[in-house]
């Protein structure tokens, strides 16, 4: 019974993953809840595991257990990404700056915009990542 209990409330959040996005008061869960509207899916680690590095010499290492579930993004991925990129923590803008960069070639003229926000934010991590795009925006012209 138990299963089943926890098999129904599997995608219980999801409907309010947008929500989280904008309105979390944590900058870490804001940024999980966009890259998993980004990508379109939940990862998360559920355990870990033994890999060997040298069986000869009985040397591992401890590795985490990756599972994912996909999920339906109802608002559109530019629409998010443009909101991420105006969020007030470094943290979820550094996350836009990745996935700007990752999708420059789906985003059209809005990335030139989007990328000179991003270069010009206060943060280095999310400054470079700006300035990265804007730099990949101009070989392309």
């Amino acid at each position: 019974m138990l299963i089943n209990i926890k098999r129904a409330n599997i995608n219980a959040l999801d409907a309010f993953l947008t929500e989280i996005a904008e309105s979390s008061v944590q900058p870490t869960l804001r940024a999980k809840a966009y890259r998993c509207l980004f990508e379109s899916k939940f990862v998360w680690a559920e355990g870990m595991t033994w890999q060997w590095i040298d069986k000869a010499y009985g040397i591992r290492r401890s590795v985490p257990v990756l599972k994912e579930r996909i999920i339906d993004t109802k608002r559109p991925f530019l629409e998010n990404l443009k909101m991420a990129t105006i969020d007030r923590s470094p943290i979820v803008r550094r996350i836009a700056g990745e996935m700007l960069i990752k999708e420059l070639d789906h985003i059209g003229d809005e990335a030139f915009r989007l990328a000179k926000i991003l270069a010009s934010d206060t943060s280095l991590s999310v400054s470079e990542r700006g300035r990265y795009a804007l730099a990949d925006l101009e070989k392309r012209r």
